[in-house]
């Protein structure tokens, strides 16, 4: 049974499932956090899961097997894609050229006469003729042998590089199933405040797929699309947030279609500068070849020259039928490729050595392609995904279009601008379009109350928020990365990071960094926590720096930047010690002390805010702190709070002050 089939399918997944097993992180757990027949069972229960989490992958190895399997089943199939050696097809022609040269010659000859020496002439041509033939012969199935065994060996090494792609997806994500199976199994660690991990391979890669967590916009979403035959939705939130993630889930590649061919689905990612013909011819491009890939695994692949569809596009145009869609997409990618120019010549002449034969043809056509203008463009498309989404849905698929990248654009009236643009080719009955764009923009939906409807108001039938990552969120985020984190350096991170899970997998990474290697004391929260602060602040004053000489800054401001740059540097008896005494000679925090507006004040309130962060990881740190910090009974935990102070930082200083102040207050921590 060869790659690709079932058999091999799980025979891949017990692979990746020893690997997971026999990897040093978990190999290390079992035994003493979980036993291994336990681990393993649980695991075989989230094969479906995990093979679905690893579609892309696993569609791109089985279509790699399909096409080897082609070659090696169809021995037309040399001849058919016009492969091979060049030279060689060049050589098998002159060989027949010649044939037919001396073919004519012949005739020739046995025109004049049967008798004497031209008869036996032209019986000399004639083998000569068959010899020239066999020789042309052989060349061509030497070309053909030749392209097929390297066409085979070349799809079967993609068949094979893509199988390994596939492997190590089922890895990662049994990797991740099993670190969050371990950390719930060692609840004993959970508030130990010395960090023991020694190698953490999960928080290498940030932007992953394989650790995605589930979030409430993903069930809200599946319900909308569930009821709704097609909507256009928005997906807003802060960068960083997990908005691409998101639109991930239900578009899982530029071109994804489910291996058993129910659903298309599109990934594309919008520009900030664009030409809206070009982004349209771009769309359909997309589309066609995503059609083409679904008729293909539903069997329906055909196999007629881009010319002869044209012939039939054409008479079906005469007759007032619509053509096959397969033609169309065929027919539209050949439009959206070319615009060119065809000029052809051919001319022959042939005559026998007495001149009684001749004959002699010349013909020349040209053909320029005209390229639609950008409304036909828009209407072409239109009409043709609303034929191809209405065949999905008959099919009990889904056609789903994911925009990405518009949130890159600052300017709500650029990305204004590009929706009222897209609106032409939005709202496509039975089609699924998710765009994500910036807050800016969201503001400016919400504002819809105005007199004048906004662009976003009438072109999205729902915008749904990416908020930024809760406590709980971080946690269920690092547990699928790390095996043994404790709750105490999770809370630390999760302050530092903003809510942002990129940022999240950074300080986690750097906190496993500074204990690596180190001493009991060098790994406990107080110092891991100091050398985390430390490095925030060094690569923060360098932008503060620039920031205040832009603005003239008074000396007292000048004299403040430098204080904190000697604190940075380790010029000084404490870090905490420092902080402390820089801010309370700049003044306790309140509302009259800073508007926010400065640099000098953005940098005080960020100084502010890691000091209290020192102070609340600091020796007085407990287990009931840490429960009392992470409890949501009455709103936002207090960590969270942090974290929203740390988001304020960049946004208005003086209300991440108020948010500190506050934090400071629950705690307690000293004014």
């Amino acid at each position: 049974m060869g790659e690709g089939t079932p058999r091999d399918e799980s025979v891949l997944f017990e692979a990746a499932l020893a690997a997971v097993i026999a990897a040093p992180e978990v190999a290390r757990q079992l035994g003493a956090a979980v036993q291994e027949d336990r681990l393993r069972a649980y695991l075989h229960g989230l094969q479906e899961d995990v093979s679905g989490a690893a579609a892309v992958e696993r569609q791109r190895w089985l279509r790699a097997v399909d096409e080897a399997e082609e070659v090696r089943q169809d021995r037309t199939w040399p001849r058919r894609k016009r492969v091979g050696h060049t030279w060689l097809r060049y050589l098998e022609w002159v060989f027949l050229g010649a044939a037919l040269v001396f073919a004519v010659i012949a005739v020739v000859m046995f025109a004049q006469g049967l008798g004497g020496e031209t008869a036996q002439a032209g019986v000399g041509f004639l083998i000569f003729v068959a010899l020239l033939l066999l020789v042309a012969a052989g060349i061509s199935l030497a070309d053909r042998r030749w392209a097929r065994g390297h066409a085979l060996a070349r799809r079967e090494r993609g068949a094979r590089d893509s199988r390994q792609a596939y492997y190590e997806a089922l890895v990662q994500q049994l990797l991740g199933a099993a670190r969050a199976e371990i950390n719930r199994n060692t609840s004993g660690s959970r508030y130990d405040f010395t960090l023991r991990v020694r190698d953490s391979p999960g928080l290498a890669g940030i932007y992953s797929e394989r650790y995605r967590i589930q979030r409430a916009s993903d069930s809200y979403l599946d319900g909308l699309f569930a009821h709704l035959p097609g909507v256009t939705v928005g997906v807003a939130g802060p960068r960083g947030a997990g908005k691409t993630s998101l639109l991930s889930r239900y578009c899982r590649g530029e071109i994804y279609v489910p291996r058993d061919g129910r659903g298309i689905s599109m990934l594309l990612n919008a520009p900030v500068e664009y030409e809206p013909r070009e982004f349209v011819l771009y769309l359909l491009t997309i589309l066609c070849r995503s059609y083409i890939r679904y008729r293909e695994l539903r069997g329906e692949s055909a196999r007629q020259s881009v010319a002869s569809r044209l012939r039939s596009a054409r008479s079906a145009a005469e007759e007032a039928d619509a053509p096959d869609p397969l033609t169309l997409a065929h027919l539209y990618l050949r439009e959206a490729r070319y615009l060119q120019t065809v000029t052809t010549a051919t001319s022959a002449s042939v005559s026998a050595y007495s001149g009684i034969f001749g004959f002699s043809r010349s013909r020349e056509s040209s053909a320029a392609e005209v390229p639609r203008s950008y409304p036909e463009l828009v209407g072409a498309f239109r009409s043709f995904l609303k034929v191809v989404a209405l065949e999905v849905r008959g099919d009990g698929g889904r056609v789903f279009i994911g925009i990405d990248e518009l949130d890159k654009i600052s300017d709500a009236g650029q990305a204004q601008r590009f929706i009222n643009e897209m609106k032409t080719v939005l709202g496509v009955p039975n089609c699924y379009y998710l765009i994500t764009l910036s807050d800016d923009a969201l503001a400016s939906y919400e504002m819809r109350g105005l007199s004048v409807r906004d662009a976003f108001d009438s072109a999205f039938d729902e915008i749904i928020h990416i908020g930024y990552m809760r406590l709980r969120d971080s946690r269920d985020l690092l547990s699928r990365r790390v095996i043994g984190l404790p709750d105490p350096f999770v809370c630390l991170c999760h302050c530092l990071s903003g809510g942002l899970a990129r940022d999240l997998i950074r300080a986690a990474r750097h906190a496993v960094a500074a204990a690596r290697d180190q001493a009991e004391a060098s790994r406990h929260i107080v110092a891991v926590c100091q050398r985390l602060v430390a490095e925030d602040l060094g690569g923060r004053l360098h932008a503060a720096g620039v920031a205040l000489a832009d603005h003239r800054p008074r000396p007292a401001d000048s004299e403040f930047l430098h204080a904190a740059q000697r604190i940075a540097d380790g010029r000084h008896s404490g870090l905490r010690g420092g902080l402390a005494d820089l801010c309370r000679r700049r003044g306790i925090p309140g509302e009259a002390v800073i508007d926010g507006k400065s640099p000098a004040d953005a940098l005080f309130a960020y100084l502010w805010f890691l000091l209290t962060v020192l102070e609340m990881f600091g020796e007085g740190l407990s287990r009931e702190r840490i429960d009392a910090g992470s409890d949501e009974g009455a709103g936002e935990c207090v960590f969270d709070q942090m974290c929203r102070a740390r988001q304020e930082l960049g946004t208005d200083p003086g209300q991440a002050i108020l948010t500190v102040k506050a934090v400071r207050d629950a705690w307690p921590l000293p004014a």
